[in-house]
């Protein structure tokens, strides 16, 4: 005799066992990406596009110094035009696991992580925006896995680096997509990492979805408040110097960073217009 309970479990395994032959193959690529890009040394995917092989990770292993200078002069901001960490403080907590891994072991987690997010991002493309069949997503998925990851600059860049922006892409699309009770949670913690997705919490105001806007705001408040416990040096000098100062209008105005950035402040601080903004940085959040 079944019950409601068992008939349940029944549906539950069932759709585990359809979604396993769907992420298998992304779940390999990424795997074996992983391995090849977060190798220190050596030839990369992305060599065959940009013909070069740079040290990867030059991002990353900034933030990995970023949390050595937390913990030694108590102030993640502490050198902040030199190495800045460009996250807001809530970002803090979800970094410091990296501070206690080895490099080679950072590296790999990292590139598995961020290639697993790629392919999060074309199923939920696959399924729900072109509405393929979930029997093809798992092809499609693997051929824009490996193109992206060779051929398709925002992909191998990013990866390159060892950026978040793949991985915030991830958190915006799937929390945005999903309308159950867990909705705002993953938009909270991608907003914690860096402040721009918080455009699509004011789109779930816009949509009167005020449990995900309400799930989103207490991620983001709790974390900030595990920072301001924690690391107050930090929260405060952000707050006060880089926030509310100008001192992220000011890095975004120096260097290369004017032409190699992806800010929503970009179309400001190029033209003919930058003198002035460079003037009158209140103007920008300074």
């Amino acid at each position: 005799m079944t019950t409601p309970d068992s008939r349940g479990q029944d549906r539950h395994l069932r759709s585990l066992l359809q979604i396993i032959p769907t992420w298998l193959p992304a779940f390999i690529i990424s795997f074996a990406g992983a391995c090849w890009i977060g190798r220190p040394e050596g030839w990369h995917p992305w060599g065959f596009a940009t013909q070069s092989n740079v040290f990867p990770f030059t991002d990353l292993t900034g933030r990995l110094v970023n949390l050595n200078q937390l913990f030694e002069f108590g102030n993640i901001y502490k050198y902040f035009d030199y190495l800045s960490f460009s996250n807001p403080p809530s970002a803090i907590p979800l970094f410091l696991p990296l501070h206690y891994l080895s490099l080679d072991r950072t590296y790999f987690l990292w590139a598995l992580f961020s290639l697993l997010s790629l392919a999060l991002l074309s199923h939920t493309m696959c399924r729900l925006v072109f509405g393929i069949h979930r029997a093809r997503i798992a092809v499609i998925s693997s051929v824009l896995l490996i193109v992206g990851i060779l051929f398709f600059p925002p992909i191998y860049e990013c990866l390159d680096l060892g950026q978040t922006g793949i991985i915030i892409a991830a958190l915006v699309v799937y929390d945005y997509v999903d309308d159950g009770p867990t909705q705002g949670l993953l938009l909270g913690v991608a907003t914690a990492l860096k402040i721009y997705p918080w455009l699509f919490i004011v789109v779930l105001a816009l949509q009167r979805k005020w449990s995900a806007v309400v799930r989103s705001l207490a991620v983001i408040l709790g974390l900030n408040l595990v920072t301001f416990i924690f690391w107050r040096e930090s929260f405060t000098y952000y707050v006060t110097r880089i926030f509310l100062g100008g001192g992220e209008v000011h890095h975004l105005l120096s260097g290369a960073k004017v032409h190699a950035n992806s800010s929503l402040l970009t179309p400001l601080t190029i033209g003919p217009q930058r003198p002035f903004f460079m003037d009158h940085t209140f103007l920008l959040g300074g």
